[in-house]
């Protein structure tokens, strides 16, 4: 006679990705779009960006153990002080007119970028 042992298997429950008010679940949804020529390890790559991007991965590791309420009542304390901090410092950036420049930066950097992809798409073509 075998024994059989009650194995208790811990199960990670997703938190939903979108709630109506009608309390209806809408699963998350992450679409790649890509040409058909595109290589499919690019194509990964870009999910996983994607995936990361919305954030999934945190909420599953944060839902997956328990959290002490004192301990969620500390982080929050933490977070909120971090919040304050970025936005006092963000502040002082856009007294002094730091915060323009930064932007103006960082649109064109992003500017020649897509400059760079559409001449190189071009060159793909020809």
């Amino acid at each position: 006679m075998s024994k059989k042992k009650n194995v208790q298997q811990r199960e990670v429950k997703l938190p939903p990705a979108e709630i109506d008010y009608d309390n209806t679940f809408h699963p998350i949804e992450v679409k790649v779009n890509g040409n058909g020529r595109e290589d499919i390890e690019i194509a990964m790559r870009r999910f996983k960006m994607l995936f990361q991007k919305e954030g999934v991965v945190g909420v599953v590791k944060d839902k997956s153990a328990y959290e002490k309420p004192s301990d969620k009542k500390r982080r929050k304390s933490r977070e909120a002080e971090e919040r304050k901090y970025l936005l006092a410092v963000r502040e002082r950036l856009v007294a002094s007119g730091e915060w323009d420049r930064m932007q103006k930066q960082r649109l064109q950097k992003k500017l020649t970028k897509e400059e760079k992809r559409a001449k190189e798409t071009l060159n793909a073509k020809i």
